[in-house]
């Protein structure tokens, strides 16, 4: 009788090794189902690439600014920055965009107060840190120049844009 209950007592089989693969297929091709479903879906009901609004008001102004602006040579100077503990030494020139109307008024203002707009224009340039002078487009000091020129002409409409035509910087503490 103990030889009957040990060869009754058997392992169970195992499972074959195509219904282990069973679940984790079915829910791969369930994600690619749907995932095909959402693609197809989005190409057939969206909308695709619209017009910026921005964009068309910008090119509506660039004609606009053309023809009535004209340039005016600011100032040219040098000024060191210290700033981060590195010195540098900026040239730079810096003109303007104003209305055509406005340019004698704007000639007779820089020439009365050319030193003061160079002092405050090289301010500028000293109080900006040195990430700002690795800036491609020079977005901060430009602001801050022309934030101290509409203080000095006192008449923020006077300047339309400002303009940087040269800017060389120079490591000075070699």
């Amino acid at each position: 009788m103990a030889k009957e209950d040990t060869s009754t007592v058997e392992a169970a089989p195992e499972a074959p090794r195509r219904k282990k693969l069973m679940v984790p297929g079915i829910v791969a091709v369930v994600m690619i189902v749907e995932g095909v479903g959402i693609f197809g879906a989005m190409k057939m009901f969206g909308a695709g690439p619209g017009s910026a609004a921005a964009m068309e008001s910008i090119e509506g102004l660039d004609e606009e600014t053309d023809t009535k602006d004209v340039e005016v040579q600011i100032a040219e100077f040098k000024a060191l920055n210290e700033k981060s503990g590195v010195t540098f030494l900026v040239d730079i020139s810096v003109s303007a965009r104003v209305p055509a109307d406005r340019v004698a008024e704007i000639r007779i203002l820089l020439s009365n107060s050319r030193a003061t707009i160079v002092d405050r224009l090289a301010q500028a340039v000293r109080s900006v840190n040195a990430n700002h002078l690795k800036e491609e487009d020079l977005a901060t000091i430009r602001r801050k120049m022309k934030f101290e020129l509409d203080k000095v002409l006192e008449d923020e409409t006077m300047i339309t844009e400002l303009l940087i035509t040269r800017f060389q910087k120079f490591r000075a503490d070699l």
